[in-house]
């Protein structure tokens, strides 16, 4: 029998079988995960996402190795980040927000093997591409948000990030009508997490994660964490995305 969809925003959807996981002690899951990212960000016209799952495809699928490597980042990056390869924009400056949600898993060399999600801690990375026009640069500018006292998640968070750089350099290579201009990557400063709040447990990653995505989102000044609070808006937007 096929999952039954309960909500969806966008491209995400939950499902009835992920409802019970919005209850206490339980492990928000990459559906759960995406969906309320997506709702939050709607209004944000110049903030994207990558969800769970397309940051796994990142990880695992493409390998710089094989010879349509360019190609595949290309479609990549113009999918899932379209203002950065657009060709009516291809001679502008461009500054985008994206938000990443990252599962510890996109670090486990055998995930590509695994059902999405099924890692054991989430946390939210941030950047700001800036593509110049007159230096033809990307810079990016990220922060980390980890609720683990240890920040746990940022060697995994470090080594998704320089994959990223380097997807989006050979994509604009690929996409480029001008062969003889390259576009480089301004070098990375050294990876540090913010001083985001911690949790106390071992289950409320994903609402943490959840809460730094929508402080992000929303440009506001990161209040106290209230799960109440953020359960209660979780629950507005699957009624108001109910299928």
């Amino acid at each position: 029998m096929s999952p039954v969809v309960h909500s969806q925003c966008g491209d995400h959807q939950v499902y009835e079988d992920d409802l019970s996981l919005l209850n206490l002690g339980e492990w928000l899951n990459d559906n759960l995960v995406a969906f309320f990212i997506e709702a939050v960000s709607l209004n944000s016209p110049n903030t994207y996402i990558l969800s769970p799952s397309v940051s796994s495809f990142l990880v695992h699928q493409l390998d710089p190795d094989d010879e349509d490597y360019a190609e595949e980042c290309a479609k990549f990056i113009r999918g899932a980040i379209p203002p950065l390869l657009e060709e009516k924009k291809m001679d502008k400056s461009v500054e985008v927000d994206l938000v990443i949600p990252i599962n510890s898993s996109f670090s486990d060399p055998h995930a590509a093997f695994m059902q999405l999600g099924q890692g054991t801690h989430w946390s939210l990375l941030h950047l700001r591409i800036c593509r110049s026009k007159e230096h033809n640069t990307f810079d990016l500018h990220h922060v980390h948000y980890d609720s683990s006292p240890r920040n746990s998640n940022l060697p995994t968070a470090t080594s998704f990030l320089e994959t990223f750089n380097q997807s989006i350099v050979a994509a604009y290579g690929h996409t480029s009508v001008n062969s003889s201009t390259e576009m480089s990557m301004s070098p990375l400063p050294t990876f540090t997490s913010s001083e985001s709040i911690k949790q106390s447990d071992g289950w409320s990653c994903g609402w943490y994660t959840l809460f730094f995505a929508r402080t992000v989102i929303l440009n506001v000044s990161q209040p106290s964490f209230d799960l109440n609070k953020l359960q209660n808006e979780f629950l507005s937007y699957l009624l108001k995305y109910k299928v």
